[in-house]
């Protein structure tokens, strides 16, 4: 190699102590170093190298999302969701304050959600212990499981998994009957095969004398649950409270009730409004639909009813989507307390209706479709008899 290679280049030689301390060089001579190497060819060289770089992260989003959207439901649903919100905000922007209400912002992200609960949860082991009720658990009703499961104990940790009641059992039918509660002492679950393999271990170690069970929504007048919507389909699925009680203090269920309806209605009322086992359910798959609808159909509630589906045909244009909503609510409006109504998808509903809402139901969905082009909604009905003869065929 030449040996004056290095000494016929234009580059500066400049140490160290020049550039980190006082600068023992012309300052000119610096300001020449710093021009040739952070010079304009430089930049153009590092934006095309990030340029290349966005495009290929840019490319393999694009293909990301196009396989979600193949292979997901779910997410199509969700974006058509965030489609449908876009469309709304555009639409009624222009109405400024006017427009208060946020039909897409009802739910609760999962750590606020989870915030909340414990806050009831709280509120409620506080609410107890102040009455002498310290030992309890209270039982919400589980859609996949069909029975009633623990969701707050604050008395032994076995309760998580022995205690649990199905609609079917014993002790729920009494419920039916006795509004103000019933109490089990210890030599009835003794004699009862399955309450002593459920509850009598944890007998054994806590010494409990007996439980007293009731139905939260019994606590509360058919005025108080119509303020928070609560339906009597909710009703029959409500919440249970299992008190465990230690004293040999001879207590009946009155005593237990009035102690409960003149301390607890604000907690266990705000407990109800988070506990409808159907209005939080979403993104139900056909399985779902068909197990909610056998289990229902098998309630007391059911009796002279009629099972409708309801679909909307034209995926044409968002219009469509708002026109269904238009209908959704326009049926919740006419349906009474012993309805049911359940909306499935984006696109499918279910209820279980009596004649007469049955016919106003096809008379609203008529009316839709005379004023368009073609069928834009279908609506079919049929007895709780036929329905559980082909299920299948009528959902799907």
């Amino acid at each position: 190699m030449d040996n004056n290679f290095f000494e016929n280049t234009d580059l500066i030689k400049v140490s160290v102590e020049e550039l980190d301390g006082a600068s023992r060089t012309d300052g000119s001579q610096v300001n020449i170093l710093r021009e040739r190497t952070f010079n304009q060819e430089l930049s153009v060289l590092l934006n095309k190298i990030y340029s290349n770089e966005k495009g290929i992260a840019l490319s393999k989003d694009k293909e990301d999302v196009s396989v979600v959207m193949e292979e997901s439901p779910l997410e199509r649903e969700r974006l058509l969701k965030k489609c449908e919100e876009l469309i709304y905000r555009v639409k009624y922007d222009d109405y400024g304050d006017f427009v208060s209400v946020d039909p897409f912002d009802f739910e609760i992200d999962a750590e606020r959600g989870n915030d909340v609960a414990q806050f009831y949860n709280s509120y409620i082991i506080k609410a107890m212990r102040s009455i002498g009720f310290e030992h309890f658990a209270i039982l919400n009703y589980a859609l996949i499981d069909n029975a009633f499961m623990v969701s707050l104990n604050s008395a032994d940790e076995l309760l998580e998994s022995s205690l649990f009641f199905s609609i079917n059992d014993p002790e729920i039918k009494k419920l039916n009957h006795n509004k103000k509660g019933i109490f089990i002492d210890k030599t009835c679950i003794e004699e009862d095969l399955f309450l002593k393999k459920k509850l009598l271990d944890v007998f054994a170690k806590c010494d409990y004398k007996g439980i007293y069970i009731v139905r939260l929504s019994d606590l509360f007048t058919s005025e108080e649950l119509a303020d928070i919507n609560f339906s009597l389909w909710d009703d029959f699925f409500s919440p249970l409270l299992v008190i465990f009680l230690k004293s040999d203090a001879e207590l009946t269920p009155v005593d237990c009730y009035n102690k409960l309806t003149s301390t607890l209605n604000i907690p266990f009322l705000l407990y109800l409004m988070q506990s409808q086992p159907f209005a939080g359910f979403k993104n139900y798959s056909p399985e779902d639909v068909l197990l909610s609808l056998n289990i229902l159909l098998k309630t007391p509630l059911s009796q002279n009813m009629k099972v409708g589906f309801l679909q909307l045909l034209d995926f044409s244009s968002k219009e469509k989507f708002f026109i269904l909503k238009f209908v959704i609510s326009k049926i919740k409006m006419l349906l009474h307390s012993s309805s049911f109504f359940l909306r499935a998808s984006i696109d499918r509903c279910f209820f279980i209706v009596s004649d007469e809402e049955s016919v106003a139901i096809c008379s609203i969905i008529e009316e839709v479709n005379s004023l368009n082009d073609k069928e834009l909604l279908t609506v079919k009905t049929l007895s709780k008899e036929d329905f559980v003869v082909n299920p299948l065929t009528f959902i799907f």
